[in-house]
């Protein structure tokens, strides 16, 4: 479950109005993974609604570089992006591999929940960095 502790890290640290936007970006994002991975097709109402969300996140982020909030969240943001656009491919990819592949499902599963497990113990010392470049420690006390 480490994708799940870095998707929701930056989370603690950024308001609620961009995160609402950054989870809404999950869905065209999911959207065209799905359809570059595992070939699904979308009808032209669905299509537009991923288009529209895509846009309103592109505009969001537009205002906030503009906005004095820039250098307080922008970091968060992307480190956010980042954690969803991993996350997305991991679930995509192993969608596209369970249903192109006659796989024992229990042993896929384990081998993937390893795979991970050792992908977030890697990872955990750079999103640690990076959270840690960001916060600030003013006015805490030992």
């Amino acid at each position: 479950m480490f994708y799940a502790f870095f998707f929701f890290w930056p989370a603690n640290n950024v308001p609620m109005w961009l995160l609402v936007t950054l989870l809404q970006f999950f869905i065209p994002l999911n959207m065209f993974m799905r359809a570059c991975f595992i070939k699904l097709k979308f009808n032209r109402l669905q299509k537009i609604g991923g288009a529209i969300i895509f846009i309103a996140v592109v505009f969001n982020f537009i205002d906030l570089s503009n906005s004095e909030y820039h250098k307080d969240y922008l970091s968060y943001s992307m480190l956010f992006l980042g954690s969803a656009f991993i996350n997305v491919i991991s679930h995509a990819t192993k969608e596209s591999i369970v249903r192109s592949t006659a796989v024992d499902q229990s042993y896929f599963n384990f081998t993937i929940s390893l795979y991970q497990l050792f992908g977030g113990i890697l990872a955990t010392p750079v999103i640690l960095g990076i959270s840690m470049k960001y916060e600030t420690f003013e006015g805490t006390h030992m």
